[in-house]
């Protein structure tokens, strides 16, 4: 049940998302860091990691949505996509929102909320993202298929 986005039969989506979730679970923890030891360092680094987070969001949702309308998926799973594809769009909107606020006013506890909710929302769209796949078994082959010709 694989869709278009692939090299050499391996889907690229959940191999690009690692990288947004690495960061901006990363942004927390250089918030922690400056909350603690208040260096601005920590600032810069949590306003950087958030945004190689956004650009690799971009392209983990570029992929996302080549599999959203090219794999093939029964209803349930099909409305499972829709809610992870919003969460994940809510997740780099946040996040970008964040990056904003920071780049402007670095320091200021709204960033600091945004970062816990947008933590959240990741949260909980890698759970549907797990439930896409584990469960309904998109973007895996079936054990034993045949890979398709090249």
């Amino acid at each position: 049940m694989q869709g278009a986005a692939t090299v050499l039969h391996h889907p690229l989506h959940p191999m690009l998302t690692v990288f947004p979730i690495a960061f901006f679970i990363s942004s927390l923890a250089a918030d922690a860091a400056y909350l603690a030891f208040r260096r601005a360092f920590w600032q810069k680094c949590a306003l950087a990691l958030i945004g190689f987070g956004i650009l690799g969001g971009l392209a983990a949702v570029m992929t996302g949505l080549v599999e959203y309308w090219t794999a093939p998926m029964t209803a349930d799973a099909f409305e499972k996509a829709t809610d992870h594809l919003i969460a994940n769009l809510v997740v780099v909107g946040l996040f970008t929102a964040n990056f904003v606020l920071r780049w402007r006013r670095p320091g200021i506890w709204p960033a600091y909320a945004l970062s816990l909710i947008g933590f959240l929302a990741l949260i909980y769209s890698g759970w549907l993202g797990g439930e896409l796949v584990f469960r309904h078994g998109v973007g895996v082959l079936a054990a034993g298929s045949a890979l398709p010709a090249r």
